[in-house]
């Protein structure tokens, strides 16, 4: 009741009004202490399993699509592995879209290998599997009916197979992200890639395991990729991971032909690709305040404390603060260059106070910053800028840690115990995080 109070002083109605829907809303949907059974992955992988009929439904369809693209799939063999490679023929005949073709990529190396297999057919998508992969019957059709003949590359979500326990660890992965990829493959399998882009990028190259990955960076910037979003490939644990100075290598190389880019190799040991803006650009940093004057000292402190290339504008809203202390600090703020103060003693409301100063903001950019935040790298501007800059990017977050280290906020999820939610709260910094 107390909460209730609260909120119908400082937000009135509408905002009492507001809180208690969502409260509702959270109880349907099992937000805390869920009510709603959980259902294993198993359970659920199930349900979305096609069976017989579905299976002969598409089939039927796939002869009467606008789009039936040739597929040459290549299996990637090794010594001793005729089961592994009897279980992946054994998934593509069940599949129920036909117009493709096996081929057994074998040789000295990886890229030889593949390069080889690819060669010996003329399908305009290549995709690329290993022995042991096991492709679920609607693959091929899922992606040949998707609606979208034009992209270049075709990837789907994934699991990994247990002999005991059947598939588990599921990967569901993002929307395309090409600067993902500098954490490596992310994209994994199965991938469909078109043979004019293959043939362009002039194939696989020897890469120590993480061929893949230096084809993608090899694909065209313009590419335009398609996910489907169906978990279509079941792959064997136990699979080796690409070799950390393997990816080094790629990445080093990547940088080479992309002028502008700085490479280096971030605390935790893993590359990172570092960039620069175009231009130096004016920066408004909103920071809403009620009192809790040492949260914006520290804040503000935190910033001198990390110069940037970037002019920087310091706007603080001051939503109705009545210490003494924070009245003196503000005063004192006020005087320093490119810093201003706004009074705004209105009922709370945390997107009009910043839509306020937004609008009295000089920036080219604004940053919506709390209090209780402190910078803790010396080019998060420039970091946030670069990606603000590209002509499909409309906001741009930044990974916020607790006082501990653990994540805050690395991006949020919709329909995730609720309306939505952050991902990986609470989560170790330090963790690989989510697939890896």
């Amino acid at each position: 009741m107390k909460r209730l109070v609260q909120i119908l002083r400082e937000r009135g109605l509408r905002g009492l009004g507001g809180a208690i829907a969502r409260y509702a809303l959270r109880q349907v949907r099992g937000r805390e202490g869920s009510r709603v059974p959980a259902r294993s992955y198993a359970e659920w992988l199930k349900q979305k399993t096609p069976g017989e009929q579905e299976l002969a439904r598409q089939s039927a369809l796939a002869r009467t699509l606008g789009w039936q693209p040739e597929i040459d799939v290549l299996i990637l063999r090794r010594p001793g592995d005729a089961s592994a490679h009897a279980q992946t023929m054994e998934s593509l005949r069940r599949q129920s879209y036909s117009r493709y073709r096996a081929f057994s990529a074998e040789g000295v190396s990886v890229a030889d290998a593949w390069n080889a297999a690819a060669a010996k057919g003329r399908g305009e998508l290549l995709l690329f599997l290993e022995s042991g992969d096991v492709l679920a019957a609607q693959g091929l059709f899922a992606v040949a009916s998707c609606g979208d003949p034009a992209a270049g590359l075709y990837y789907t979500d994934e699991d990994l197979l247990s002999g005991e326990t059947g598939s588990i660890r599921p990967r569901f992965k993002p929307e395309w992200s090409p600067e993902a990829l500098f954490s490596g493959d992310w994209v994994g399998g199965p991938k469909f890639i078109r043979r004019h882009l293959f043939e362009r990028a002039k194939g696989f190259r020897p890469a120590e395991g993480a061929e893949q990955l230096d084809l993608l960076l090899r694909l065209p910037p313009e590419l335009k990729a398609r996910r489907i979003p169906e978990v279509l490939l079941h792959r064997r644990t136990g699979e080796s991971e690409l070799s950390p100075d393997a990816i080094r290598r790629v990445l080093r190389e990547y940088v080479h032909r992309n002028p502008g880019l700085d490479w280096s190799i971030a605390g935790s040991g893993e590359p990172r690709i570092q960039y620069a803006p175009a231009e130096p650009a004016r920066v408004s940093v909103i920071i809403p305040i009620r009192d809790k004057v040492e949260l914006l000292r520290n804040c503000i402190a935190s910033i001198d404390a990390h110069p940037c290339q970037a002019s920087l504008e310091i706007i603080v809203v001051d939503n109705g603060s009545v210490e003494p202390a924070t009245r003196e600090y503000l005063a004192a703020l006020q005087s320093r260059p490119a810093a201003q103060v706004i009074d705004d003693p209105s009922p709370f409301n945390w997107s009009a106070l910043n839509n306020g100063a937004a609008r009295r903001a000089s920036g080219t950019y604004v940053l919506f910053l709390n209090n209780d935040i402190e910078v803790l790298t010396r080019d998060w501007i420039e970091q946030m800028l670069y990606h603000a800059e590209q002509e499909d990017v409309g906001a741009v977050g930044a990974l916020l840690l607790y006082p501990d280290r653990r994540v805050q906020h690395c991006g949020i999820a919709l329909g995730f115990r609720g309306t939505a939610d952050h991902i990986l709260r609470a989560t170790d910094s330090k963790e690989e995080g989510y697939a890896g």
